[in-house]
């Protein structure tokens, strides 16, 4: 039995190629997804800490672990590289393919939230920024928005919501939609909200990081990129699932 961290677009890839070639496995999110269980897999959503991962690969017969959570789930990437060595399952690490970026003096690279926190209240004070790193990030920007207009894109769900309002963001200030590679709703959407500073994160080919940057540089306007955190790197790593078809479950 395989255990599937997911709750991303990698997440699906991966069930999907194990439901094609009948690899039984177990699919975890953190938060609930619609999800039919069938003959060879099952669903489990909720945060786990190491004590119940344990519980989890002991109780379910876990051969090995697939690992396609987002690329920013830091702790919980550290989390299965410990218990996985502590039991010694292996891990596959399926994740997002970097891009490779060009320089450009409208491109800034910070290591977390407080660096750009940092450069946006020292360089970008009276700007209207533009979020796109997501809901859970609102928490974190309250020092700027606070005081700073800003306006957050967030996902078309529930759970989404309910985080949104717990945070007492300004409700008028939110816009709903997913990511897009096409890159004149990008534009448009900046245009349209007089959008003057974007920020967003490290999130790969999957999460339309080069049109959002390529959004942000057509109009001129500066994006502020906040690379993936670092955190164990397993012994195999793959990024497609014609890759995960050369290994064994």
């Amino acid at each position: 039995m395989v255990l599937l961290f997911g709750g991303t677009t990698e997440g699906k890839k991966v069930m999907n190629y194990f439901d094609t070639h009948q690899v039984p496995y177990i699919y975890s999110t953190k938060t609930k997804i619609d999800f039919k269980n069938n003959s060879l897999s099952r669903y489990r959503h909720g945060a786990l800490d190491a004590s119940n991962l344990k519980e989890l690969i002991k109780k379910e017969e876990i051969t090995s672990i697939v690992n396609a959570s987002h690329p920013f789930a830091q702790e919980l990437h550290s989390m299965v590289h410990q218990v996985a060595d502590d039991v010694s399952v292996p891990v596959i690490r399926f994740a997002r393919k970097p891009l490779s970026i060009p320089s450009n003096k409208n491109i800034h690279w910070v290591s977390n939230f407080n660096e750009a926190l940092t450069l946006m209240l020292r360089k970008y004070q009276g700007k209207r920024l533009l979020s796109l790193s997501g809901v859970q990030t609102i928490e974190k920007l309250k020092p700027w928005w606070e005081n700073q207009f800003a306006l957050f894109r967030i996902l078309p769900r529930d759970s989404s919501r309910e985080i949104a309002y717990k945070s007492k963001f300004p409700q008028e200030h939110l816009l709903y939609g997913w990511p897009s590679e096409n890159i004149m709703s990008e534009i448009n959407l900046i245009k349209k909200h007089d959008i003057d500073l974007v920020l967003t994160k490290e999130s790969g080919q999957s999460g339309f990081l080069q049109t959002k940057i390529d959004a942000a540089l057509s109009c001129e306007i500066p994006i502020i990129i906040i690379q993936q955190p670092k955190f164990p790197t397993p012994k195999v790593t793959v990024y497609s699932e014609e890759e995960l078809s050369h290994l064994s479950f």
